[in-house]
């Protein structure tokens, strides 16, 4: 939506200062109105569009070939009536969407997550973080949710770095994923074989859970 608005308000002021040019008629208040909201939502749509870039880069650093996320525009999320904080649409045959569905309040805990140092991320910024993971899993056609969940949580680390974390603040953001979200999640995104060592750690002997 914001987009379009800032597209016919660009047209506008192209037809404002034309008129000005041609009829010499003093208009600067309107031409400096426009002018000012176009500008005003030019950077809300560069700073939506570069944060989505970061984040469907930080996707693709687990699932290489696709096409990334695409956040939820204030407009959409006033319709939507669904719950999930992020999906990834699979076809008829089992085969994944190339790219990841991400909620407007989750995007927005993703900017919140961008613009902070780090240091204490929040409980909603941590499952934000984590929805990127998880997510980023499903593309790759993994269908279950407690196998994509385990999975995501070992990206975990790797997705905050990619999102700007030192390795220390990438690595306590996953182990508060493990302590304080995890244990909370549906029967469906759990598994008791998501365990340091268990079957569905890939990295079982390195003594570093979640890796």
């Amino acid at each position: 939506m914001r987009h379009f608005v800032l597209l016919a308000l660009s047209v506008l002021l192209v037809v404002l200062i034309g008129r000005w040019v041609v009829t010499r008629r003093p208009m600067r208040i309107s031409v400096a109105l426009v002018g000012a909201l176009v500008l005003s939502l030019g950077y809300l749509e560069w700073d939506f569009q570069a944060s989505q870039s970061l984040v469907s880069n930080a996707t693709r650093a687990i699932s290489p070939s696709s096409a990334g996320v695409e956040c939820q525009r204030f407009g959409a999320a006033w319709t939507y009536t669904g719950a999930e904080l992020g999906h990834v649409m699979f076809d008829e045959n089992g085969v994944a969407d190339t790219t990841a569905f991400i909620s407007y309040d989750t995007c927005n805990h993703l900017v919140s997550y961008l613009r902070s140092n780090r240091n204490n991320p929040t409980r909603d910024q941590v499952i934000a973080v984590h929805v990127v993971s998880h997510e980023a899993n499903h593309l790759l056609g993994e269908f279950d949710e407690a196998v994509t969940d385990c999975r995501a949580m070992q990206n975990d680390a790797m997705t905050a770095r990619r999102l700007g974390a030192t390795p220390a603040q990438a690595r306590k953001l996953a182990l508060a994923y493990w302590i304080s979200v995890y244990p909370d999640m549906p029967d469906a995104y759990r598994s008791t074989k998501c365990r340091e060592g268990g079957p569905l750690d890939k990295t079982p002997l390195d003594g570093v859970w979640p890796s």
